[in-house]
């Protein structure tokens, strides 16, 4: 059964490239996403030749010779604030089938 929810008014898939515009949005609507951080060992950046900061990309591969790629995340201190108080992590995904993904913390 899928359930329907309305996205917040101020979502944008935009948001793993952050450009300065839109983090001027997030300032006037109060809000803000999870900062996209340089990860070690980045193998590209994608989205920064189309005017966006962009998104530190580390290829790998599994063991099993899957080819994975890994990106870095920071939350904010307010999103710090609401996960310490034990709010959960929602992951979007765009389309309708959902690929295998992972969360962890780092180090």
């Amino acid at each position: 059964r899928s359930e329907i929810i309305t996205p917040l008014p101020w979502l944008t898939f935009a948001l793993p490239f952050s450009n300065d515009r839109f983090e001027e949005t997030q300032q006037r609507r109060g809000c803000a996403f999870m900062i996209s951080l340089a990860i070690a060992n980045a193998t590209r950046r994608i989205g920064k030749d189309q005017g966006f900061k962009g998104l530190a990309i580390l290829d790998a591969t599994l063991a099993n010779g899957e080819p994975v790629m890994v990106t870095a995340w920071e939350p904010t201190p307010a999103e710090l604030a609401r996960l310490n108080k034990g709010a959960p992590v929602y992951l979007w995904v765009m389309g309708s089938a959902h690929p295998p993904v992972q969360l962890e913390v780092g180090d």
